[in-house]
């Protein structure tokens, strides 16, 4: 809005050939008298011809324009150049270039951080820093694509550009495709890409976090798009489509969502890859109860921390990073390895093996959902435990264990030899069992206890006092 006398106004960027100063203020006709900008003037004449030293609007500058009554006054086009800022750890970021022209990297990096940034990689595009000079495939940065930027330290990268357009259009391929995220501040899935565009993604993948879309919506830690970060879109069809840019009440600060991912203990922490697979953990069980959200899923190949996730207290992606690290070398994930979990028990403060439902290949990109529950041992030998209590009144629990699924049968005798009580006959799967026995209807005195799996034979001794 423009006001009736002297407004202080600047302007929104446009071409260069949009830029003079009868196209800027051609919607006002007669009602505006003059533009003052520093040292120059513009006068409109009653034919609605301009004179004057003043012929360009520059975006950057501040003109007093003085109008003859007050009036909506609207400009096209981008927004003048602003500054991101994007915080850099040591190591893989995945970033996006959220500006509106493509730059070589040179232009598009300042100076000062590009000597800790030894390497990008972008969708089957590479460049290496070798002493100052980029070399590689990677010759430009795309306001389009997402950018794996590898650094040697922690830095603060300040970026002035351009934002791009908010109807911009990106083209997807079937399967993978990297891209960037347009807009400033954060926006949910849900409200940002079109529902009718969402039934063509599978997962979206970020650094260290991945959403899946499922037919209930979308599930694990990434369930919002932030601007400076880069994604993986994993499609089923190819599509093309325009963000929707997040509203006022809707836009939300970077660090709201990435704080859902809370920071693990250093003995559980791994380095982050550009190759990663997630497996998004159901539910989880210890003794057949839920896990808490202090408790903490860990992957691990072999003996090495993978990746780790704390239980959200609903459906968790946990990463696994695969070995394709460009600092230490690490004994991380290739194709074809197994992955096995643990839990950390904040409660008894132990580590307990778990188990997965279905298979947990590894392989880059893959996603999987599986149901955890604690590993069951299996004993290498048959055995019949102790009694306990004994002597006992008139409850004992009698333990045993098999290494294989067997039938198992368990008699109690008097002195004499004769059966007093079948406890169990029945086929048992491998592992600790228990059985009782409630001697409330015997009278006092000593028993045995008999157990028959298989070849094996062996006998306890019990004493029963009332």
């Amino acid at each position: 809005m423009i006001y009736l006398n002297d407004n202080l106004i600047s302007f929104y960027t446009i071409p260069p050939e949009d830029q003079s100063v009868d196209f800027v203020f051609e919607n006002l006709g007669s009602n505006i008298s003059y533009v003052f900008g520093e040292n120059q003037l513009a006068t409109q004449l009653d034919n609605g011809q301009w004179v004057g030293s003043l012929n360009t609007i520059e975006p950057q500058d501040g003109y007093w324009v003085n109008l003859e009554e007050g009036t909506p006054f609207t400009v096209y086009g981008l927004p003048t150049g602003s500054s991101i800022e994007y915080s850099v750890h040591s190591g893989n970021n995945l970033l996006s270039y959220s500006y509106d022209v493509a730059q070589n990297i040179e232009e598009a990096l300042p100076e000062d951080i590009q000597d800790n940034i030894y390497a990008i990689f972008g969708q089957n595009l590479s460049a290496l820093n070798i002493n100052g000079m980029w070399i590689g495939s990677l010759t430009e940065i795309s306001n389009l694509s997402g950018y794996w930027i590898i650094t040697s330290n922690e830095v603060s990268l300040d970026v002035v550009g351009i934002p791009t357009p908010a109807e911009t259009v990106y083209n997807l391929n079937i399967q993978n495709n990297l891209i960037s995220y347009p807009f400033a501040g954060s926006a949910s899935i849900e409200e940002t890409i079109p529902e009718e565009v969402q039934g063509n993604l599978d997962v979206i993948i970020g650094e260290g976090s991945a959403g899946m879309n499922t037919p209930g919506g979308w599930i694990g830690m990434l369930s919002s798009l932030s601007g400076t970060e880069g994604y993986w879109f994993i499609t089923n069809a190819a599509v093309s489509f325009t963000f929707i840019p997040p509203s006022d009440d809707l836009a939300r600060d970077n660090m709201e969502f990435t704080s859902r991912i809370r920071s693990v203990p250093e003995e559980f922490a791994f380095s982050q890859s550009m190759e990663q697979a997630f497996y998004f953990v159901q539910s989880v069980t210890i003794d057949d109860n839920p896990l808490d959200t202090d408790d903490l899923i860990i992957a691990y190949n072999g003996d090495v921390v993978v990746g780790s996730r704390y239980w959200s207290g609903d459906i968790t992606d946990v990463p696994a990073m695969g070995v394709y690290d460009m600092g230490d070398a690490v004994d991380y994930c290739e194709a074809g390895d197994e992955i096995t979990f643990k839990v950390f028990d904040f409660s008894t403060n132990t580590l307990v093996d778990m188990e997965s439902d279905i298979a947990t290949t590894w392989e880059n990109f893959g996603i999987s959902v599986i149901n955890l529950t604690e590993m069951r041992l299996i004993p290498s030998e048959i055995s019949l435990g102790t009694p306990y209590p004994n002597p006992f009144n008139p409850v004992t629990n009698i333990s045993f264990s098999i290494p294989a699924d067997m039938s198992v049968e368990i008699v109690v005798y008097d002195m004499r030899g004769s059966q007093v009580m079948s406890l169990t006959d029945r086929l048992y799967e491998a592992g600790y069992h228990d059985v009782f026995w409630n001697a409330g209807q015997v009278s006092s005195g000593i028993y045995f206890v008999k157990m028959i799996a298989g070849d094996y034979i062996s006998t306890q001794k019990l004493m029963l006092i009332k």
